[in-house]
């Protein structure tokens, strides 16, 4: 299957795909949030599954053959038999709390997973109108307003690092030990997956995660990141391994070019 699979036009469909779960979720934040609690304590709402629900159907119809490892239905006891085969890993909201608070850094997220590798990637951001997509091999973008440009990872430049960091976990010990080892010019702390396309951009340089995140939260961003000519690994220089039980990630730092 690996074979016949067309990455750029896969990455079109699911650039599609995520416009439209982004107008679920702005539709959605006009009405009752139907705000629930997980098993974990995270928080859910009816945005949430409108969206996922409207994702995997449009993602079974595109490939009927690829299985969808879908937030809330992980959550929900219903994870798919992924094996060795490709897998769409799916947040239908990610930043919940932000999308709840009222603020605007939340993110419809989709990738696709192939062999041990996020081949590509979609981070819609609806209320900043911002969504970049990329797929290894082919390229990455950038669209604001209608408006798509090509976008690359930059080499760090020598006057010091602009780093990303979760605004709800910017704080970490481990984090603050790791940033002690750079020179750094300027810090930014935002909410979402939108921080990978930040760094894919070239208008940072490193985006260090330290503590347990999910697959589904970081796939797309590692796809696009690559894609832009960026890396990625885990905290110890490892590959990340998204075909774990639960779909966890120990941690994880994305960076831009490697100096020539």
């Amino acid at each position: 299957m690996t074979e016949t699979l067309d990455l750029a036009k896969l990455t079109t469909s699911a650039f599609e795909i995520a416009l439209e779960a982004g107008r679920i979720v702005m539709k959605a934040r006009n009405e009752a949030l139907g705000i629930a609690a997980k098993q974990d304590g995270s928080p859910v709402t009816l945005a949430d599954q409108a969206a996922e629900k409207y994702i995997v159907a449009a993602l079974q119809k595109l490939t009927p053959d690829i299985p969808i490892v879908a937030e809330e239905l992980v959550s929900d006891g219903n994870a798919p038999e992924i094996g060795d085969k490709p897998f769409w890993i799916v947040d239908p909201l990610d930043g919940t709390k932000d999308f709840i608070a009222g603020e605007s850094e939340f993110a419809i997220v989709i990738a696709l997973v192939v062999g041990d590798t996020p081949a590509l990637g979609v981070i819609h951001g609806p209320a900043m109108e911002v969504t970049y997509a990329g797929a290894v091999g082919v390229g990455a973008t950038r669209a604001r307003k209608n408006k798509a440009e090509d976008i690359r990872a930059r080499n760090a430049p020598h006057d010091g690092v602009t780093v990303l960091s979760s605004r709800h976990h910017g704080s970490a010990p481990d984090l603050q030990q790791y940033l002690g080892e750079f020179k750094i010019a300027s810090h930014k702390r935002m909410s979402s997956a939108l921080k990978f396309g930040v760094l894919a951009s070239g208008d940072a340089d490193i985006y260090p995660r330290f503590g347990r995140v999910m697959g589904w939260d970081i796939a797309a961003g590692h796809a696009i990141v690559l894609a832009a000519g960026g890396r990625m690994s885990t905290a110890t220089g490892e590959a990340i391994n998204y075909r774990t039980k639960t779909f966890d990630i120990p941690s994880f730092i994305a960076r831009g070019r490697i100096s020539s």
